[in-house]
């Protein structure tokens, strides 16, 4: 049909190392219009999205399929609009009227076992703290966490601390505390040591929720190699289809998909200090499950500070600090509030 894709098209990071793989040219992308992306002719992916379709069927009640795919997979580069990424499919399939038919996922094999998270949440809050009912079916929790492990995570993160006092903290303080200081936290349990690190220093700081005239100590860390963590910044575009061989096993792990983005969730929100110990329950059994399942950490997005994210490492050996430790004095806080 002429014009060419580009790896910037897609949001999906599998897909984008099959682009980069086939293609032997650096055109202007007929598509997003990006001129530093690999490009190649689009129906050259056809049979990548073989299995991908496979997993769907045409259904009257269901969407277009450029809505579809970028809803249930993140499957479109945010700067690509819907027209444009139906254009696109079109030239992938090779085919202008597949893609305006509606379609939706197929039922999945099972549904029970990995469900939404509200159902587990409440029981460990409310009724069962240390053997709730309510199961997780632990390997395909496993298998949507392993696909989101990729290349992209960074390898140098920090960590920040609030001196008391007049106290000057040294390198050796900025560790993970002792088992029996150890408190409640987001990802840990009482008396479990995690060393919590932050994707920069802003974030770092803000995370440890300093008042105006506090000093906060910084340092950088780097984690050690081929550690295996499960990121639940983003599942849906962290997850990719492809390259799962059967249709059936793409539908299951759509339908699971949303117990990872609910755990992500969860670990994102705001907790108040009161209610601390009950709020972080779901989410301290849901990373000791992680552990358990053979994980160094979890990955999940600041609640203090947008665009950050933050790392709990399992194993506090895992990172080692790099640099020298930084003082920085807090001179003012903003407070961001809305009406209810």
């Amino acid at each position: 049909m002429g014009e060419k894709c580009c790896s910037n098209c897609f949001g999906d990071h599998q897909l984008t190392q099959i682009i980069r793989s086939k293609s032997q040219s650096n055109e202007t992308c007929g598509f997003c219009g990006a001129q530093d992306g690999l490009s190649i002719d689009p129906v050259e992916l056809q049979d990548d999205f073989e299995n991908l379709l496979a997993a769907y069927e045409v259904d009257e009640t269901g969407t277009e399929l450029a809505v579809c795919l970028n809803r249930d997979w993140g499957l479109f580069n945010d700067g690509i609009v819907l027209d444009t990424a139906t254009k696109l499919l079109a030239y992938v399939l090779d085919d202008n009227s597949l893609v305006r038919k509606k379609f939706k996922a197929k039922e999945p094999a099972v549904r029970e076992g990995l469900g939404h998270l509200a159902s587990i949440k409440e029981e460990l809050r409310t009724r069962n703290r240390y053997f709730p009912e309510t199961k997780i079916e632990e390997r395909r929790l496993e298998q949507c966490l392993v696909l989101t492990n990729n290349d992209d995570q960074p390898k140098t993160w920090f960590r920040a601390r609030i001196a008391s006092g007049l106290e000057k903290l040294k390198k050796k303080d900025m560790g993970a505390p002792p088992a029996d200081k150890v408190s409640n936290g987001r990802a840990n349990p009482p008396g479990i040591p995690y060393l919590y690190l932050a994707s920069d220093r802003d974030t770092a700081i803000s995370e440890v929720r300093p008042q105006p005239g506090a000093r906060v100590y910084t340092m950088r860390f780097e984690l050690a190699a081929n550690l295996t963590l499960a990121d639940l910044r983003s599942p849906r575009r962290n997850i990719s289809p492809f390259g799962i061989a059967e249709p059936a096993n793409i539908a299951q792990l759509l339908a699971d998909i949303p117990f990872v983005e609910d755990l992500g969730h969860e670990l994102y929100q705001p907790v108040l200090q009161d209610t601390a110990a009950i709020d972080y329950t779901p989410t301290q059994y849901c990373c000791e499950l992680i552990k358990k399942l053979g994980f160094d950490g979890v990955i999940y997005n600041s609640s203090s500070n947008e665009g950050g994210f933050n790392l709990a490492i399992f194993t506090t050996t895992n990172a080692i600090s790099k640099g020298s430790i930084k003082e920085h004095f807090i001179e003012k806080v903003s407070v961001q509030h809305c009406e209810r």
